[in-house]
């Protein structure tokens, strides 16, 4: 079984319980062109009434973004369900996102409107893809995954009165201002990535005996995907040195004419 935490700076946290090393999915590209469509479309903002003109260039704004959006995360579930199917993992399980999409990504700009990221077209897009490859794909109820401390077997029973104090760990500060940085902080001391704890913490709400019968993830192995067509670029780019050994017609030119 593999779970996935989804989210803006790391657009998917990848844990398992067959003892391969953890994936994190980076989310550079999504919010940067989130970030992109905001600044422009705040140009738009203090006129009262909007122009066809201004109306046409707001849909190709949208557009753009969405084309972006939409790429980077059919590239990214593409990636996570070859690497399902290249280590027989049979079984997905992703947080379910809807109710803290606004949270997510307001985080990011303060006080301006922010146009949140489609979680849920990601969850879509998984689905169908698990079910062409014969995996089987739960979505799970994430409250408290994020505060509980995997390492510490922190319960994860939905309870409103629940409070940050019960927990064994704690989200660490990255600024004098208490903002949550992307390390969390079990009881012992050890330091991991706070998206994959939130992620294990998934896996572990949905199946508890995941971990017992199969082996707890190694926070230590983690493989960073900054884009899904990074690994094939530079596969690429090996197969074309090692091909032009020789002299390429556009370099041979350039001599003839120095010469």
């Amino acid at each position: 079984i593999c779970a996935i935490d989804p989210g803006v700076d790391n657009l998917a946290a990848v844990t398992n319980n067959v003892g391969l090393p953890c994936l994190l999915y980076k989310g550079s590209a999504i919010k940067a062109a989130n970030q992109l469509y905001n600044k422009k479309l705040s140009r738009f903002s203090f006129q009262k009434k909007l122009s066809e003109e201004d109306q046409a260039a707001i849909q190709i704004l949208l557009q753009k973004r969405n084309h972006i959006i939409d790429d980077q995360m059919m590239k990214t579930c593409k990636s996570i369900i070859q690497w399902c199917i290249e280590h027989d993992i049979d079984t997905i399980v992703m947080g379910s996102a809807v109710s803290r999409e606004q949270v997510l990504t307001s985080r990011e700009t303060g006080q301006q409107s922010f146009t949140p990221v489609p979680f849920s077209r990601m969850r879509e897009i998984l689905s169908y893809k698990a079910e062409r490859n014969g995996i089987r794909f739960v979505v799970q109820e994430e409250s408290f995954t994020s505060k509980a401390s995997f390492l510490d077997e922190d319960p994860l029973e939905s309870i409103p009165q629940q409070q940050a104090a019960d927990f064994s760990g704690i989200r660490l500060s990255d600024n004098n201002e208490g903002q949550s940085s992307r390390l969390y902080k079990a009881k012992d001391g050890t330091v991991l990535n706070a998206d994959l704890n939130a992620s294990a913490n998934i896996l572990r709400k949905a199946f508890p005996q995941a971990f017992t019968e199969g082996d707890p993830p190694d926070f230590r192995q983690v493989i960073v995907i900054h884009h899904p067509d990074a690994e094939t670029d530079r596969t690429n780019r090996a197969s074309q040195k090692a091909q032009n050994s020789g002299i390429s017609r556009a370099k041979q030119k350039r001599l003839n004419s120095k010469q």
